[in-house]
């Protein structure tokens, strides 16, 4: 459901969005009062900082996917290309099969439940000969071609099941953007050209019968760059003596040192999130979604880069991280937008503007409980303490709650501390 206001039409940096949203949360009074508490413990001699550092590392290496599964998986999508070829009587060049979304984002992290995992892939098409008219016709043909999978048809990819696997594959045709005519694409606004556009894809949309926009390797671009940017600018050796010393295109090994503070930070708030779902506290049809905070994580993480912002420990980076997080997402025209920064055009908010704002709730409520739990962890007075709060907030422990009504779950607080969004910003 569109949000009245006055539309925004420009596109402003992510050091202009860091400071606009910087304002907006010091103007919000219950999140102002987090922060000025988050701060406090900074400030004051904290003898467990680097404990802190060292469980979250902990963390980190418990939540990394097996390698082994990775490599089956990998062994899937190659053997789906191969058999695309075969059955579609294509040539080996035809086509070209890579990973994308957190597999090749190295963002992959392990479910705290027995649930099954996506190792996404996306199938580029290259040859100009290849029919691009009739987008629908374009990805049915994929069915009889895959007829001895268990493959099922979603709204942009083909999840390929395998009940003795512990993931699923999830399978994208795509073809070159620069392939598409404009009146075949299905856009929320003008496309423009960004930093990435060179890699630009086109998906089939099957609701709306046309292409629309995509960029998995722009995106692994974006990460990758962002993440060779360092913000904090203390490792403690506790926590780095820890640390492993360490076509198809491979998956990228899932393992990610600590010093990798953008990835770091992507893979505990996820996890975090999951442990929310785990707990009954989110609902897993509302919950964020991994691109959605991957992307306001990165822009995040950029904009405090672009303004040469510091932090002394991990902590402290992920604590300005989530108190920013929920306020760069940006309204445009009445919408709530997350726009891809590698593809202009694309929403990842798109399904927000649908749902009586039940997605855009949940984001705020994972946020608060995220804001909440780091500052207990900085407040903790023993070591003891400190662990076990670290480990609910991103480890194992779990509690159950059946059939959680529509809406928040059941278990979710009754308020959420985000005020309403002001001129281009939630």
């Amino acid at each position: 459901m569109p949000i009245t206001q006055q539309p925004t039409f420009q596109n402003p940096s992510y050091a202009d969005l860091v400071d606009q949203a910087v304002r907006h949360r010091d103007e919000n009074r219950k999140s102002g009062r987090t922060r000025q508490l988050a701060l406090e413990a900074f400030s004051e001699e904290r003898p467990y900082i680097a404990t802190v550092v060292a469980e979250l590392h902990r963390v980190n290496e418990h939540i990394s996917v097996d390698e082994r599964l990775v490599s089956e998986a990998v062994s899937d999508y190659e053997a789906i290309g191969k058999q695309l070829v075969q059955e579609l009587k294509w040539e080996q060049d035809d086509i070209c099969v890579l990973p994308q979304g957190s597999s090749s984002t190295r963002t992959l992290i392990k479910s705290p439940s027995a649930e099954k995992f996506d190792i996404d892939a996306v199938c580029k098409v290259i040859l100009n000969r290849h029919e691009v008219w009739d987008p629908i016709a374009f990805f049915d043909q994929f069915k009889p071609a895959l007829a001895n999978r268990k493959a099922i048809a979603k709204n942009r990819c083909w999840r390929i099941e395998d009940l003795n696997s512990r993931y699923y594959v999830e399978f994208t045709p795509s073809v070159p953007m620069k392939l598409i005519p404009a009146n075949l694409l299905s856009l929320d606004r003008q496309l423009t050209l960004t930093r990435y556009s060179n890699s630009a894809l086109a998906v089939v949309d099957r609701q709306t019968k046309k292409w629309k926009p995509s960029n998995p390797e722009g995106m692994t671009q974006w990460v990758d760059d962002q993440s060779k940017r360092k913000l904090v600018q203390i490792v403690f050796r506790e926590a780095v003596a820890m640390e492993k010393i360490a076509g198809v295109e491979p998956v990228p090994d899932q393992s990610v040192p600590l010093s990798d503070t953008l990835r770091v930070a992507i893979r505990l708030f996820k996890r975090h999130r999951d442990m929310m779902v785990d707990r009954g506290e989110l609902l897993p049809e509302t919950k964020p979604i991994s691109i959605l905070i991957v992307t306001l994580l990165t822009q995040c993480y950029e904009g405090l880069a672009d303004k040469g912002k510091t932090y002394q420990n991990h902590i402290e980076l992920l604590s300005d991280l989530v108190d920013l997080m929920p306020y760069m997402v940006e309204i445009r025209e009445g919408m709530w937008w997350v726009e891809n920064p590698t593809v202009s055009g694309e929403n990842f908010a798109e399904r927000w503007n649908t749902d009586s704002g039940e997605r855009k709730r949940a984001l705020d409520q994972w946020c608060m409980q995220l804001q909440a739990d780091l500052l207990g962890i900085l407040q903790a007075e023993d070591k003891a303490t400190l662990a076990e709060r670290v480990r609910r907030a991103f480890g194992t422990t779990s509690a159950s709650v059946p059939n959680p009504p529509k809406g928040l779950a059941s278990k979710a607080p009754s308020s959420v501390i985000f005020q309403p969004a002001t001129q281009g910003l939630a």
